[in-house]
């Protein structure tokens, strides 16, 4: 079976809740996207805009694309993964 989901808060929620993106009680997880044939997620980051504006706005996005940057050391063959932005603003 094929996967393939263009959104999820699975990024966001793994930073602010020190979850690991590989294995988590989340919505999805690299572990769980792997067991399919083949899977597309996109991972969005969540920017609060209520919360976070400019630099700290920015400095949200940066933590959060160090989660993401992490994919790339799982060996996840059957995963290919999406950042996406969700809500930043300047």
């Amino acid at each position: 079976m094929k996967y393939f989901d263009m959104h999820c808060d699975t990024l966001s929620r793994c930073y602010d809740n020190k979850k690991s993106i590989y294995e988590n009680d989340l919505m999805i997880d690299l572990k769980r996207l792997n067991q399919f044939e083949k899977s597309v997620q996109f991972f969005a980051a969540y920017i609060n805009t209520f919360n976070f504006t400019g630099e700290k706005a920015y400095e949200r996005f940066c933590q959060q694309y160090e989660v993401f940057k992490t994919i790339k050391d799982y060996n996840c063959e059957n995963v290919t993964a999406v950042l996406t932005i969700e809500s930043l603003s300047c």
